[in-house]
């Protein structure tokens, strides 16, 4: 019973217009989660898994796989030979295979330090999300190009706002047609709770009450109280249709979309590239034999030929 990604997107949100009709604040959510669970207990035909049923669904091979991870050319190019200034002149597809690409607040960190401690895998050190805001399409292939060890390894970096950002989207698909994009989500509620208390405790930041940031952010004020922290954000549909794995032409699907600048025909589409969709409730894991379920099929995903250890438990390879 694996959920397609329409169907992700519809739970998505109803759990947003649910949640946030009853919100209360962040910091007395317990009654706010306990009445969603007994609502999504009445609305949500889905029950639990057996084990045997989850292994028959990370067993199953992904279909309509057309195209394979692009590694590093032997003998490698140089950077002369795949740029001249700004401008790319040779193939930089090698460049990426694998992109984190959202959302914030939904285990993505954890995703890159696990990943960092594949001996198969090497992350980018730091976010880099040149593409969503730069004019100049190098910076971020040089870095790739340059801040990434030599060898056959998966090359990933993280971006939790390139789902957001039909520029950034259009960009990754020109130059990584290949690029496997992974997404964490998370419940729209605890995703807000999690946000505005990161912002306050880590950054110091004095916001408005929560009550006072529900809508867009830009329509409630001072950024000094807002701080990207605001339900509009936690509307994670908005961003996965741009992925276009869903036609988007039904009125149970269109309900959900509101805003006239939403609308899907306005929407990048990047249905070629393949996506896998994790919720945070698997990043934090603490049943091994459901942990090491979840490494299993990311390996899959990433056609790696080594396994993952479960999350929390370090793979013995170094943090290249």
């Amino acid at each position: 019973m694996m959920m397609s990604l329409r169907s992700l997107v519809s739970v998505i949100a109803i759990a947003f217009t649910l949640g946030i009709g009853m919100y209360n604040g962040v910091h007395d959510m317990s009654h706010v989660v306990e009445t969603l669970s007994s609502i999504e207990k009445e609305l949500n035909p889905l029950q639990p898994m057996t084990g045997s049923e989850q292994s028959k669904i990370f067993s199953m091979p992904y279909k309509n796989w057309t195209k394979d991870i692009i590694r590093e050319p032997i003998p490698r190019p140089s950077a002369k030979a795949l740029f001249d200034g700004s401008n790319v002149t040779g193939d930089v597809s090698w460049l990426l295979n694998l992109a984190i690409i959202g959302f914030g607040k939904c285990g993505t960190s954890s995703m890159v330090g696990h990943f960092s401690q594949h001996k198969q895998i090497s992350m980018m050190h730091r976010e880099h999300c040149e593409f969503t805001w730069r004019d100049d399409d190098t910076i971020l292939l040089k870095a790739l190009e340059s801040e990434l060890p030599h060898g056959n390894y998966m090359r990933g970096l993280k971006c939790p706002s390139l789902v957001r950002s039909p520029l950034g989207m259009q960009r990754l698909a020109k130059y990584f047609p290949n690029v496997r994009l992974i997404v964490g989500v998370r419940h729209p509620i605890l995703w807000f709770e999690s946000l505005y208390n990161f912002r306050q405790r880590q950054f110091g930041y004095s916001l408005f009450p929560a009550h006072k940031l529900i809508g867009k952010c830009q329509d409630l004020g001072p950024n000094k109280k807002v701080h990207g922290v605001c339900t509009e954000e936690a509307r994670f549909q908005e961003a996965l249709i741009g992925l276009g794995k869903t036609s988007m032409s039904t009125t149970d699907e269109m309900q959900y979309f509101l805003s006239s600048e939403k609308k899907p025909e306005n929407l990048t589409v990047i249905s070629q590239m393949k996506v896998f969709v994790y919720d945070i409730a698997q990043v934090e894991d603490k049943d091994e034999e459901r942990s090491q379920l979840f490494m299993d099929d990311m390996q899959t995903f990433l056609q790696m030929t080594e396994p993952f250890k479960p999350m929390g438990q370090k793979s013995g390879g170094k943090t290249k």
